[in-house]
Formats: C-alpha cells, sequence, structure tokens
C-alpha cells in the first residue's frame, strides 16, 4: 500500500493534467500553431483506453485523456519555469494516419477552489500531435510557439494493485465539469475501487493551478479524500525537476457520482456543485443508447441487434443496484433486472435516502446488506441459467420484485428468503448450495496481461466442452471484408471496453478467444465468431 501511495503521489506531480471543461470557454487560441509530425511509431495507429499517461522516468507530469469519437480532449498538469503548477489542455481531432493532432492552450484568470464564479481567458501556447501504437501506449509531440518540438513517451498510469483492473464505480471515466460554472474541470479514473482525480482550477489572483486526490469507491459511489498540490517540478519543455508536494493540505472534497454521471461535488467549504460527464464530442458511446431499438426477443450487443441462434447464447446480465442523486438533498436506490446493458427493468419504485440519513451510524451495515441481496439474486439466476432452468422475463421481474416489495413492507432483511419461496411456489426449486464447480482446467485461462484480454485467438470449429461447464460466456465478430481477421474478432470478444457483457458481470479469469470463420450472427455471415468464457465477478 505504500508503495501504491508513493507512485500516486509520484504521479501527482508527474500527471501532465487538465481539466477546463465546457462550450463556456473561449474559443481555442487566435494564432493556430502548425501541428508537429510524429515520426517514431510505427503506423497504423490505434485508438486509447480512456484514462491517466505518464512517462515513469519522467514522474512529477501526467495526461488525463480521453476519447469521444474522432476526438480527444487532453489535459496535461505541470510546472511553470519558475516551479510553480499550470496547466494546459488541447481538443486533438483524428488525422488520416490515425493520429491525433490539435492546438494547446493555457488558461487564466477563472474561479477558484472556493472563490465565485468568473469566466476565464486563454491564449494558445503551441500545439501537439499524439498517436499510439497500441491502446496504452503513445508518443506525444509538442511544439511550443517559437521553439524547437520535442517528444514525451507516454504509456497508462497504474493505479490500482494489480494494475489497470476494471473499473468497480458504474459512471465512467473521463472528464466532468458544471455546465453552470465552465473553465473548471475534473477527471476522474478508477481502476479497482481506487481512483485518481485532479481538479484544474485558478489561485484567487487568476493564475491556473490544479489539485489531486486518490480515493477509495464506497459503496455509496462517493469519493472523498484531501486535496494535495505540488510545485517545482518539470516544464514543458525542459530538464527533469523532482517536485515537492506543498505541505498539508487545502481540505477534503467529496464526488457522491450516480450510475449516468450526474451527482455533486462537495468542496471543501460545504458548498456542493452540481457536476455532470463532459460531452465535448457526443459523449462516450453506451449501449444504454439503444435501448427499445431491438426488436422482440433480441439484444443489444457488439454494435448490432442480436437473436440468440445455434451455438450463440446471450445469457442475460443479471440484478443491478442503480444508485441516482438528488442534488443537495441525497441519493436514490433501485434494483434493476436487466436482460442487457441497454434493458434494464425496474424491480421496485426508487428508495430515496437523504445525506443526513446515509451518514447514520447503521448505514453501513444496511448497505451492506443491500449488496448482499444484489449478489444473493444473481447467484440465482447464474444457477437457473448455467442449468437451463431460466424462466421467463416476466417471471423473474415479479418473483424478485414482490421479494422486495415485501421485505420493505415488512422492515427486516428477508429479501433473499422471500425470493426463493416465491421461486418454489411457481415449482422452480432451487438447492441451498448455488456454486458451481468451475471445471475449467482444459479451457486455456486469461494471460493477465495488462491490457485485460486473455490470449488466443485458438481456431477451432468449436469451442472445449469443459469452457461451457459452471461459466458464463460471450462473443465477438468481424463482418466479411479483406481486412476482417481473428485477431480483431478476438479483440472484440475480450475488450472489455467494447464488451458490455465483461463489464456487467466484472468478468474474471477470460479464457483464450476459440474462433472459426464463416460463422453467422443474427443469419448475417461474419468473416470470424469468436467466443470467449469468464466467471461473473462479485
Amino acid at each position: 500500500m505504500t508503495k501504491t501511495l508513493q507512485r500516486l503521489a509520484r504521479l501527482a506531480g508527474a500527471l501532465l493534467y487538465t481539466a477546463v471543461l465546457g462550450t463556456g470557454l473561449p474559443a481555442q487560441a487566435q494564432s493556430a500553431s502548425p501541428l508537429p509530425s510524429v515520426a517514431k511509431l510505427a503506423e497504423p495507429y490505434v485508438e486509447p483506453v480512456t484514462g491517466w499517461y505518464w512517462n515513469a522516468s519522467e514522474s512529477g507530469r501526467g495526461f488525463a485523456i480521453e476519447r469521444q469519437g474522432d476526438r480527444l480532449f487532453l489535459a496535461g498538469f505541470m510546472y511553470e519555469e519558475s516551479g510553480e503548477a499550470v496547466w494546459y489542455t488541447s481538443t486533438l481531432t483524428l488525422q488520416p494516419n490515425g493520429a491525433y493532432a490539435g492546438q494547446l492552450d493555457r488558461f487564466q484568470n477563472g474561479q477558484s477552489l472556493l472563490g465565485a464564479y468568473r469566466v476565464p481567458t486563454s491564449s494558445n501556447v503551441g500545439s501537439a500531435t499524439l498517436a499510439f501504437d497500441t491502446d496504452m501506449h503513445a508518443e506525444m509531440q509538442v511544439a511550443p510557439n517559437g521553439k524547437a518540438p520535442s517528444t514525451i513517451l507516454l504509456e497508462r498510469f497504474p493505479i490500482s494493485v494489480p494494475a489497470f483492473q476494471p473499473s468497480n464505480a458504474p459512471f465512467r471515466n473521463g472528464w466532468y465539469w458544471s455546465k453552470n460554472e465552465s473553465g473548471r474541470g475534473y477527471f476522474i479514473e478508477v481502476q479497482g475501487s481506487t481512483a485518481f482525480i485532479a481538479s484544474f482550477m485558478y489561485k484567487d489572483d487568476g493564475r491556473p493551478t490544479w489539485y489531486t486526490m486518490t480515493a477509495t469507491l464506497t459503496q455509496t459511489l462517493a469519493l472523498t479524500a484531501p486535496l494535495v498540490q505540488f510545485s517545482q517540478g518539470q516544464p514543458l519543455q525542459g530538464a527533469y525537476r523532482e517536485p515537492v508536494q506543498v505541505p498539508g493540505n487545502s481540505g477534503k472534497a467529496t464526488f457522491s457520482l450516480s450510475d449516468s454521471g450526474d451527482g455533486v461535488l462537495l468542496l471543501p467549504n460545504g458548498k456542493d456543485v452540481s457536476v455532470e460527464a463532459f460531452d465535448f464530442n457526443g459523449g462516450q458511446p453506451s449501449p444504454r443508447d439503444h435501448a427499445g431499438q431491438c426488436p422482440e426477443d433480441q439484444y443489444w450487443a457488439q454494435g448490432k441487434c442480436v437473436a440468440p441462434g445455434d451455438g450463440l447464447v446471450v445469457a442475460p446480465m443479471g440484478v443491478k443496484l442503480w444508485i441516482g442523486v438528488v442534488p443537495q438533498m441525497g441519493q436514490t436506490y433501485q434494483f434493476r433486472y436487466c436482460v442487457d446493458l441497454a434493458n434494464c427493468i425496474p424491480l421496485h419504485t426508487e428508495k430515496f435516502v437523504s445525506y443526513e440519513d446515509l451518514q447514520d451510524e447503521e448505514t453501513p451495515e444496511i448497505v451492506a446488506y443491500i449488496y448482499e441481496v444484489e449478489h444473493e439474486f444473481n447467484r440465482m439466476l447464474q444457477w437457473l441459467h448455467k442449468n437451463g432452468k431460466m424462466p421467463p422475463t416476466k417471471v423473474i421481474t415479479s418473483v424478485l420484485g414482490n421479494a422486495i416489495v415485501k421485505a420493505l413492507a415488512d422492515e427486516a432483511p428477508t429479501a433473499v428468503e422471500n425470493a426463493r419461496q416465491e421461486f418454489e411456489r411457481r415449482d422452480i426449486d432451487l438447492p441451498e448450495d448455488l456454486s458451481t464447480p468451475p471445471e475449467t482446467a482444459r479451457c486455456t485461462p486469461d494471460s493477465g496481461s495488462p491490457r485485460g484480454s486473455g490470449i488466443g485467438p485458438v481456431l477451432m470449429a468449436s469451442p472445449p466442452q469443459d469452457c461451457y461447464k459452471g461459466r458464463l460466456y460471450t462473443f465477438g465478430w468481424m463482418d466479411l471484408g479483406e481486412d476482417g481477421t481473428a485477431q480483431g474478432a478476438c479483440f472484440m470478444a475480450q475488450k472489455r471496453a467494447l464488451n458490455g457483457d465483461l463489464t456487467m458481470y466484472n468478468a474474471q479469469n477470460v479464457s483464450a478467444c476459440y474462433c472459426h470463420s464463416g460463422g453467422k450472427v443474427n443469419t448475417i455471415p461474419v468473416k470470424y465468431l469468436c467466443n470467449v468464457f469468464f466467471d461473473a465477478g462479485n
């Protein structure tokens, strides 16, 4: 843990991170700078993973990068030549060769941490070009006005231990802002249950400054930590200087976010600021955007409406706890049964809990019980699915919904037992022991690569039968065409950012890809179809 905190502290001096978010900011610099070229990395370039990036040999600077469509929003925190903190931003556009390029801007005279709102001003300081040869490794060239270009090699910054664990937060990693206070911004990345956050603001005299915080995600989706500052580190161009943490801190801040990312930032002085995800280019694509677009008995997966067919099973996602935020008042809680990411059915009416009640000493015990109910409901559904006894959706929502409503009415922790009794009443018997031995000895496990993808692809007519025993599975494909490859289909199947099944189930022990050519999805021929198998996480 000590090493992790030290590494995060080094990042605070190492992450070139900025978060000026918003259309309320002035337009880009009046005098556009010529864009530097990227020459060292081999093409073709690839799309990046949203998150924190740094140069491990130059800790003290770092970069926050989010991709939306054909644009990146990048912000870097670093230092002036004098050693004072400063940050820069750039909106970079996809180029024909796969790299991204844009102007590099500096903002000033905006709103301070605790001050009244002020509209910031901006000036162009140069240009930047960014190219990724893998989704976790990049080369950035910066060309400050009047100076020769320089190169910074970047890689993903490991926050969790082990590194790059899938986020346990339902809200997305990326940029957040307040529409009513444009000019300040916040970048949040969660790996596992650990978050690294930077807030980009201004000093009382208008000079830019930034704060970092390292927080642990609570079960109520809150992130609380002291705001820390650094100085005397490396500037945009220049020799390396190790940063120094400013003594003390600027008080504690808390982000309370809902599943959708809407929420509240509680500042050290007790003021609430409404925040939401920053959609600088239409927002991140989400399967939920396609709710209701698929015909009955079809499901949204991998960018298409898919119907289960021969050798292809779409498993239901299960029960999820949805948490909403009522600004300055509290949070709402609701269990939903999700057929897939886009189709979730409420099991009961939303229950409101005030922020005052959330501070009650009994709240942690109550929240722990709520998550136990979610876990046990999903164990029931997983057992029914694995054993071919899955009832229709209407039966599932009726049984689980009635179980929750009865427990709430009785003010008793009996939701799980209520559900068992209701299933039995409908002649659906569940064993006391819902666990199923994995029996996956001959099903190749995940390679444990930092990119979170398993090994493969393995080309064969059908996967080993042991892969199916006691496990869930999902799929990916490449359409017909000269560029379609088994590797591409495997990437679609194993990549968490592209496969909602892996995210929803917090997939563990992801198998190799088992791929065959000439498959069909929804009666449509595809060049390669790949299956992967996994265990559901807690």
